[in-house]
This record gives C-alpha cells, sequence and structure tokens, in this order.
C-alpha cells in the first residue's frame, strides 16, 4: 500500500492583502533571538555525556561537570580513601540505572577539596569497589588536572549485569531526592519496590544468556579457531587450543571489529602472543562482522623443547566476542611429536591465550564481567603431554573449561594469573593427575591413551 505523501500547499502572496508590518513611531522591535544566544539544553548536554568516553573529556566537559553535583549523570566526592562506602554506592546507583560520572576531589559544593590522589587511581578504585560491590561494575577511571587542582573522574557505564549489590545487602539507583534551583536533585537511593528489583534481576539474568548465546552463533570466531558443529554439537577440530570471551556489559565492538584501528588492536595483541616485535607483519582475514589476524611465529613455544611449528590467532567480532588461537601444525610421521609438562602447556600455552584475550578486551575498553571458556582440539599428532622417563600421553580432546573476569584487572593481574592456573589444575585431573587446587606438582600418571 502506498504511503500518503503530505504536500505543503504554497499560496502566493499576490492578489491577497498583506499585513502592515510597520512599527509606530518611537517604538523599539526587539530582534528576535537567534540559536547562538539560546541556552544550552541540559537535556541534550547530558545526554551527550552519558555516552563520552573517558578518553575524549575536555577541560570544558569537566567544567561542565563541575558546574553540577547531584544530578541524574554527576556526583562528587572529596576523597577515595576517606568516602570508600560511599563512592562504591555512587557507582552502583549509576551502574543501576543509566550510568554516570563521579568526580573525586571536589565538595558538594563544587570547591577543591584539597585530596591526595593515590599512584594508580584505577587500581584504587577497583580495590574499593571489589570490597564494597559484588558483581565489579564496568568503569573507567582516570587522574586529570583542571585550573591547578587534581580530579580523579571515574566513568561508570550502564550494567546489564545487574544488580550490583552492596556489601550490606543494598541495591540503589539513582532517585529523586529533592528540589534545589529548580532542578531536581538525585541521589543514591535503595530500590524499595519488588518490581524494580525484578527488572535489574531480570536485566543481568538476559545479559548471562545472551552472552551465553554469542558463544554459539559468532561463525566468524567459531571458524577463525577452527571449530565445527557435526551434529550439532559445537566441537573444536584437530590441533587447535583456544580461548574465547564475552563481555557482559551489553555493549558489542561494533564498528571497531571491522575498522583500521580494530585491525592495530588484533595487531598488537597478536604479536605479543608470537613473541615477535610490534608492527610485525600478519595476515588479515577480513569478514563482513568481523576481522582475524594470524601470524606464524619464529620462536619456540616453550624453552627447552623441540620447536613446536604453529599458527598464532587473533579474532574479533562485531557482536563483542572476541578470541586468540594456537593451530599448531601436525608434524610428519618421521617426526616424534613434541611433548611438554602439564606446567609447561599451562604456562607457555594457557597464559598466553589468557593474556591474548584480556588485553583485546581492555584495549576496545570491553569493561565488566566477561565469560570466558578455554577449548582444546585433538592435539595427538601435533603435541603431547611429557609424563617423564621418555613416555608420552594425549592430552584430553574437546575439553571446555569456564571462567570469568572482571575489568578493568588490578595492576598485577593477580586474576588472570589465577584463572589460569585454574585451568591447568583442570585440564591436570582431566588428564587424570591430582592436580587439586593449590597444588602445581601432579602425583599421579595419566593413562598412556585417552
Amino acid at each position: 500500500m502506498a504511503r500518503r505523501r503530505n504536500h505543503l500547499r504554497l499560496v502566493p502572496m499576490t492578489g491577497r492583502r498583506r499585513r502592515d508590518c510597520t512599527a509606530p513611531a518611537g517604538m523599539k522591535i526587539k530582534a528576535p533571538q537567534t540559536s547562538r544566544s539560546l541556552p544550552p539544553n541540559p537535556v541534550i548536554t547530558w545526554l551527550a555525556m552519558r555516552n563520552l568516553a573517558l578518553g575524549d573529556v575536555t577541560p570544558d566537559d569537566i567544567r561542565q561537570m563541575g558546574a553540577e553535583n547531584e544530578t541524574l549523570f554527576v556526583e562528587f566526592k572529596s576523597s577515595l580513601d576517606g568516602e570508600g562506602y560511599k563512592v562504591a554506592e555512587a557507582v552502583a546507583s549509576f551502574a543501576n540505572t543509566l550510568g554516570g560520572w563521579v568526580l573525586i576531589g571536589l565538595h558538594d559544593d563544587g570547591t577543591p577539596s584539597n585530596w591526595t590522589p593515590p599512584p594508580n587511581v584505577t587500581d584504587r578504585v577497583r580495590q574499593i569497589l571489589d570490597i564494597w560491590l559484588d558483581p565489579l561494575p564496568a568503569f573507567a577511571a582516570t587522574l586529570r588536572e583542571h585550573e591547578g587542582v587534581p580530579i580523579g573522574l571515574i566513568r561508570v557505564y550502564e550494567s546489564t549485569d545487574t544488580p550490583h549489590v552492596l556489601r550490606n545487602g543494598k541495591v540503589v539507583v539513582r532517585s529523586v531526592a529533592g528540589v534545589r534551583n529548580q532542578t531536581q536533585v538525585y541521589r543514591a537511593g535503595g530500590v524499595d519496590t519488588q518490581i524494580v528489583l525484578r527488572q535489574l534481576a531480570d536485566r543481568g539474568r538476559q545479559a548471562f544468556r545472551d552472552a551465553q548465546l554469542k558463544l554459539v552463533t559468532t561463525f566468524l570466531i567459531q571458524s577463525a579457531i577452527g571449530m565445527t558443529a557435526p551434529g550439532g554439537y559445537t566441537s573444536l577440530i584437530s590441533n587447535h587450543v583456544a580461548v574465547r570471551a564475552v563481555p557482559l556489559v551489553g555493549d558489542s565492538l561494533g564498528d571497531l571489529a571491522v575498522s583500521t584501528t580494530g585491525r592495530e588492536l588484533l595487531d598488537a595483541a597478536l604479536c605479543d602472543l608470537a613473541g615477535v616485535g610490534p608492527g610485525s607483519q600478519t595476515t588479515l582475514r577480513p569478514a563482513a562482522s568481523g576481522l582475524v589476524c594470524e601470524i606464524q611465529p619464529p620462536s619456540h613455544l616453550v624453552d627447552g623443547v623441540l620447536p613446536i611449528p604453529r599458527t598464532a590467532i587473533a579474532a574479533a567480532d562485531a557482536a563483542g566476542v572476541v578470541a586468540a588461537a594456537f593451530r599448531i601444525h601436525i608434524q610428519s610421521p618421521q617426526l616424534r611429536v613434541p611433548a611438554v609438562t602439564l606446567d609447561q602447556f599451562g604456562k607457555g600455552i594457557i597464559a598466553a591465550l589468557l593474556h591474548a584475550v584480556v588485553t583485546i578486551l581492555d584495549r576496545a575498553e570491553l569493561y565488566g564481567r566477561s565469560i570466558l571458556e578455554l577449548r582444546i582440539g585433538d592435539l595427538a599428532r601435533a603435541l603431547t603431554y611429557d609424563c617423564g622417563d621418555g613416555d608420552q600421553a594425549v592430552f584430553p580432546q574437546d575439553l571446555p573449561l569456564g571462567g570469568e573476569l572482571s575489568l578493568p584487572l588490578a595492576a598485577d593481574l593477580s586474576e588472570v594469573h589465577a584463572l589460569a592456573s585454574q585451568w591447568r589444575d583442570d585440564l591436570g585431573r582431566a588428564m587424570g593427575l591430582e592436580t587439586l587446587r593449590g597444588k602445581a606438582s601432579p602425583r599421579m600418571r595419566p593413562p598412556a591413551s585417552m
């Protein structure tokens, strides 16, 4: 059905009496107000501020935020250490609502508090939020000097991993607390209805389901790391080890996954994974929904072990899934298959792939909680387990191991090391080794064939 068009009928002035617009003598006519003289629209200003990236904040933006306090999107705190709980409460209220900004170093009236910033603002904010909040919300933090005053900027993203609950069991959102100068005042207010609480919980559950669904529907990533779906069951083809990550923050990589910046981001993580210098030549495999980059590292995978020919892979899909993998080349039948110990596999392969994925997430600013998965394919003809005494055994095939990480990470990357160790121990137990959590040395030899 054709849509009816609305035509504007133009009536000529010819033959019509024009209205006399001449002003009476002595009367001054006020010039019409132009768009330049109109005051800024606060709604437009704060909608733009809501979507502003931390790296794009200008001195004018800080000045604009400094003129406001206790709004829907901005709140001041005098310090981090002195108001740790209040900072966490404000961050939780923004994450559970529409996102926002916490400015550290200002009193409620906007005057400087003369606080002493910590050496690493991001690390200190994370420590405070780890104490008071669960789960950790997506945030970014930095220190800026504005008009001679140090200001800590905490950018809190609207979260889908909700609700973010304070340690005392309180769930807070941005709530109207009054009116000041004909403007509504917002503060962190507790959720007092079951409807709002249920909506937050449903939002979090849906985000987790969506993230899990992306693992089986991002075919670019599956193809990049050698995954197939025989009989409807997704499995890893032979000689691949891969780590995938899906953020729960609700954001996707979007255009970044198919841009020059995205290529540079993948190349940087890939060169680090391959142990080659920055700027080394990589092979690009572009696709409609993302990018896949590959390189064949010239270095040994594990020191003191036979050379292990391999291809390092890094991939990103616009849906928000990122991955890193090793395609370990199958050796000639005349050559002995290289063998590694469990610790060597954990450090040289598992930890390296996990670090590459975390690097991609961090540089793409996909902060907040992410679910991760380690998949190990059939390595029997490419890499085996060194049992000692010259004996070898095969690694378990098609073994999926899961975990979670929350970005931004602590400066010492302790969470990454802990997850890599957990996966190594899980792999050991799947092989029949007594690698209980906290133990690094297996006490049992795996069976010769699995």
